[in-house]
């Protein structure tokens, strides 16, 4: 696994949302994503697991990243 790093990640994140998503100011952003289940954490596999923790840190990576660089 390799886990999101904020500074690796930040230009390509404000490009993203700028090009991509074309966010302009005083327009809001909602970042979503799961997080495992009580269950998840007795049933899945450790592969699975490590996927969905890892898509959790780059959601609030993205959503913090966005926050910094987007205020308004």
């Amino acid at each position: 696994m390799t886990w999101p790093v904020r500074e690796a990640i930040a230009d390509s994140v404000v490009r993203m949302l700028q090009v991509n998503m074309g966010l302009r100011p005083h327009e809001r952003l909602l970042v979503v994503t799961d997080l495992p289940r009580p269950e998840d954490w007795q049933t899945a596999d450790d592969s699975s697991l490590e996927d969905m923790l890892e898509r959790a840190v780059l959601a609030r990576l993205v959503a913090e990243i966005a926050r910094s660089r987007f205020p308004e």
